[in-house]
């Protein structure tokens, strides 16, 4: 057995190239995807500002009137609710919008303290 791995070798050494360099390919690779699966384990999810609320009412993009706040209220159902009153909260020096670099809301928003409850802050 030897003497036929001993032949091939000398009659076909690029069979030993190129197994050495796929060997050298996978190590790489198994490499590279520890690298990915270490990274995403240390990362911590962020928290949802709603993550603990059971239901939210909303439209898409305009404001909810405090008659409808009232209506969800007087259900029987509805231990409380929680009128949130967002704005947006840009930074600006002397009129000029102040960004922050790698982050990743470029549009900040504020949150009215009524809402501050929902929020594990």
């Amino acid at each position: 057995m030897t003497w036929l791995a001993w032949r091939t070798l000398r009659w076909h050494p690029g069979s030993l190239v190129g197994t050495l360099i796929t060997l050298v390919v996978a190590a790489t690779a198994v490499g590279a995807l520890w690298f990915v699966v270490d990274t995403t384990d240390r990362q911590k999810a962020p928290v949802e500002r709603y993550a603990d609320v059971p239901l939210v009412v909303g439209t898409a993009g305009g404001a909810i009137s405090p008659g409808l706040v009232a209506a969800v209220q007087a259900l029987p159902e509805v231990a409380a609710t929680v009128p949130e009153h967002s704005f947006p909260a840009g930074l600006s020096v002397l009129g000029t919008p102040v960004r922050v670099p790698g982050d990743q809301n470029p549009w900040p928003w504020g949150h009215g303290w009524s809402s501050a409850r929902l929020t594990p802050f």
